[in-house]
């Protein structure tokens, strides 16, 4: 559950890295590599759930909690952009 939940996050954290143009070669490239492993792990995710019969969807617990951090993680992001920009106007008069 706790991969379900954070493999997004770290997803989307390096896909804002690498826009931001903050990301290194090396960490493109594991990127790169834990997509591949990404790609595994969901196919035999498939496979087995094909063998059990059962979804294997993500639910809507999971996804609320992940809809959570991501809000949390937003908010966090522009008070930290607030806090920066109030010091430094403060530090300039």
């Amino acid at each position: 559950m706790i991969r379900r939940l954070f493999f997004p996050l770290v997803t989307h954290c390096s896909i804002f890295l690498s826009v931001a143009g903050l990301e290194t070669d090396r960490a493109q490239y594991f990127r790169g590599l834990s997509r591949q492993k990404a790609a595994e792990y969901n196919y035999l995710g498939h496979v087995q759930a094909n063998k059990n019969n059962s979804h294997s969807q993500i639910t809507l617990a999971e996804s609320v909690i992940l809809v959570g951090i991501k809000v949390v993680a937003m908010v966090v992001v522009v008070v930290v952009v607030v806090v920066v920009v109030v010091v430094v106007k403060n530090y300039e008069l």
